[in-house]
C-alpha cells in the first residue's frame, strides 16, 4: 500500500509531451513514421536508404582531392612538356 492512497486507486503519473514520440514526423527524406515508438518498416528502409546514400556521397566527396591533385599534375606536366606521373598506389609505411 502506498501511504493512503490503495493499490487500487494508484495510477503512474502522465508522461510529458516532450518524451512521446509522435506517430509521424516530417523530415528532410519524407514522412518518418512510427508504431509505439520504434520505426514502422517503411521508415526503417528509407533511413537506411538514406544512410547508403549518405556514405556514397561521402566515398564520392573523399575521393575528389585526390582525383583533382592527379589531374593538376597532369596539367602542369603537359604544361612543360614533361611525362605525366604514372598511376601509383599510397601505401602506409606504418605497419
Amino acid at each position: 500500500m502506498r501511504g493512503a492512497v490503495s493499490e487500487a486507486a494508484w495510477q503512474p503519473p502522465e508522461i510529458p509531451d516532450s518524451l512521446v514520440t509522435p506517430d509521424q514526423i516530417e523530415s528532410r527524406i519524407g514522412t518518418l513514421e512510427f508504431e509505439d515508438g520504434t520505426l514502422s518498416e517503411a521508415t526503417l528502409e528509407t533511413v537506411y536508404d538514406n544512410l547508403d546514400f549518405t556514405y556514397a556521397f561521402r566515398a564520392f566527396v573523399d575521393t575528389m582531392q585526390g582525383v583533382s591533385r592527379q589531374a593538376f599534375l597532369k596539367i602542369k606536366c603537359c604544361a612543360h612538356r614533361l611525362n605525366p606521373p604514372s598511376n601509383s598506389v599510397v601505401q602506409d609505411s606504418a605497419r
